[in-house]
Order: C-alpha cells, then sequence, then structure tokens
C-alpha cells in the first residue's frame, strides 16, 4: 500500500494521495553517497538488485535533513564533508519482529579512522574525531507541530500494527480519512 495513490478523503473531499504527499520517502539504509553500493551489487550477481535489500519506506523526518530534525541524511552528510576522511560506516535497518515489512527505525554509527605506521586502519586517537551512534526512529512527531501529516493521537499499538503488515490505514492522519 506504500507505493500506489490510493483513494482518501482529505477535509471530506475524495482524492487520490501516493506517499510523498503523507511524506513517506523510500529511504535507502546504505546511503547513495557510499560508492559501495555498485560493489554490493555485484556481489549479489545479475538476479539481485540493490533496492531490493536497501530501500524501506520511511517517513520523511527520519530520512531528510531540517534544521529542526536531524534524520539520516544529516549523519550521511558527515561523510560527505570530509572526502579525504576515512570513516567506518555501518547502518542498520531495525525490525521489531523479522517478518515486518517496515522498519521501525536505523541505527547509524560512523567513526573516524586513522592509518597506523604498518598500513592498517584503527579508530582514532584524535579527541576532536568524528564518532556518532545514533538511532533514528521511523515515525512523524505529530506533538504540536503543524508540519506534521500525523495525529497526535497515535500510539505504540497504531505504529506496531503499520510496521508489521505496511498499512497506511493503522495509523490516524490529520485531515486524512481512510476508512469512507
Amino acid at each position: 500500500m506504500i507505493d500506489e495513490k490510493i483513494p482518501v478523503y482529505l477535509n471530506e473531499q475524495k482524492k487520490e494521495i501516493g506517499r510523498l504527499f503523507l511524506k513517506i520517502d523510500q529511504g535507502h539504509v546504505l546511503g547513495k553517497f557510499s560508492n559501495l553500493l555498485s560493489y554490493i551489487e555485484n556481489f549479489l550477481g545479475n538476479e539481485q538488485n540493490i533496492n531490493n535489500i536497501d530501500i524501506y519506506p520511511q517517513f520523511a523526518r527520519a530520512n531528510r535533513n531540517s534544521k529542526k530534525d536531524h534524520g539520516q541524511v544529516n549523519f550521511e552528510c558527515i561523510i560527505t564533508k570530509h572526502p579525504a576522511t576515512p570513516f567506518y560506516y555501518e547502518a542498520e535497518a531495525i525490525f521489531t519482529h523479522p517478518l515486518d515489512k517496515i522498519p521501525i527505525g536505523t541505527r547509524i554509527k560512523i567513526i573516524t579512522l586513522e592509518k597506523t605506521e604498518d598500513g592498517h586502519y584503527q579508530k582514532s586517537t584524535d579527541p576532536d574525531a568524528i564518532f556518532e551512534h545514533v538511532f533514528i526512529p521511523n515515525c512523524d512527531y505529530a506533538e504540536s507541530d503543524p508540519a506534521s501529516v500525523l495525529s497526535s493521537d497515535n500510539t505504540a499499538v497504531d505504529y506496531r500494527n503499520f510496521f508489521k503488515e505496511g498499512d497506511l490505514r493503522a495509523l490516524k492522519w490529520k485531515n486524512i480519512d481512510f476508512q469512507k
């Protein structure tokens, strides 16, 4: 239900909307900045496309970056802003249950590396080196933000049902009704 246009009632008017209207991106767990995706595709062979294992529906706030929200792009930009610096980068989609369709968030770890005298890499000993280890929840923070598309009435159970099945109707939305 994430990729197709869906009929809804928006402010009592019947419309067809897509995931972009709902602020849901096709988020990459391993960012396109990395130059590693072609290697992974080569490893997987001709029968597999990297996007089959790397893309998940991700709320825009979890994926993008802004002055108020530090989504996944914020952490990917740390690496792109330092192209000559070697980093260890790890990104993992976190699921509550192995059969869930949508991850509850993304765990990211970034460690600055330095080359040793024998040519190996290790964690940098520089006290100003970049070290980030974060969890970015895959949700839309609805409390009082007018930019949020979700109602503040959503509960952990609502999100759980969304992550389990990928069904947008499991969540409560502002001015959108899937039920009519």
